[in-house]
Parts: C-alpha cells; sequence; structure tokens
C-alpha cells in the first residue's frame, strides 16, 4: 500500500511542477499560490532541472518564487549547454521549505 501511495505523490508531485512552469510561463502567481496551500507547514517542495533564459530567470521565476515566502533549503543555477552556450538557457533546481509560522 506503501508503495501505491508514493508512486501516486511522484505523479502528483510532476502534475505541480508541470503546472508551476505554466504559471511562470504566463506570468501568473495564483496557480502556485493555490497548490502551495496543500503543502504541510515544514513541508518540502522540490523543484528540479527547470530551465529558462537566464534574463528570464533573475526577471521573471526568482521573483515569483520569492514573493511564495518559502525558506531557500538549496538553490542551485546551472547552464543548460546541450543546444548550444549562445542561448543562454540555464538550469534551476531548489529544495524549498514551507516555513512552520505564518503559513498559508
Amino acid at each position: 500500500m506503501a508503495e501505491a501511495c508514493s508512486q501516486a505523490e511522484e505523479e502528483d508531485f510532476i502534475s505541480r511542477t508541470a503546472e508551476m512552469q505554466t504559471v511562470a510561463a504566463t506570468s501568473s502567481s495564483s496557480i502556485v499560490e493555490k497548490d502551495i496551500l496543500v503543502l504541510r507547514p515544514g513541508g518540502l517542495f522540490w523543484l528540479d532541472h527547470f530551465f529558462c533564459v537566464g534574463e528570464q530567470l533573475e526577471q521573471m521565476y526568482a521573483p515569483v518564487i520569492d514573493s511564495i515566502g518559502f525558506n531557500k533549503v538549496k538553490w542551485i543555477v546551472g547552464r543548460k549547454l546541450d543546444r548550444g552556450s549562445e542561448l543562454n538557457e540555464m538550469y534551476l533546481s531548489a529544495l524549498l521549505e514551507k516555513p512552520l509560522k505564518n503559513s498559508w
């Protein structure tokens, strides 16, 4: 039974990560805020291998993620080079923790 629950949680996480990418692309944080509501205080949110253009990361995605108010446990940004360095694409992997106090 625990295995089925774990698989369902993994599928749910994948779905939520896809929604975050969609939200960031449309510059709206309402869906992100709604999805983060279900995470318990102290819970961890893992954003893995999210990629975008370097300027978008600094100007759009990082401020949206910061506005949620999570603690950054780990934040790693690296260059994505598979399509060429001239595209200036970046990967973001982050582990975020929902604060225990003042949570939604």
